[in-house]
């Protein structure tokens, strides 16, 4: 197509992000920027005890535990 037309067969449109988009990118910057001030886990195990530990811990004040 390009050889025949000598152009490529789309447009390149610069994207327009949500707000949600925008908040999630300024948050990554931040935490690459801050890495010390965000925990960080080293594999998959710590990240699901991390995950179970705080949700027995808001089981716990819902039920008044």
């Amino acid at each position: 197509m390009f050889v025949i037309t000598e152009s490529i067969p789309f447009a390149i449109k610069k994207p327009k992000f949500s707000d949600e988009m925008l908040e999630a990118m300024a948050e990554a910057d931040e935490i690459t920027k801050s890495p010390d001030k965000y925990k960080s886990y080293h594999n998959l195990s710590e990240i699901l005890e991390d995950i179970n530990i705080k949700t027995k811990q808001r089981n716990e004040r819902k039920n008044g535990k």
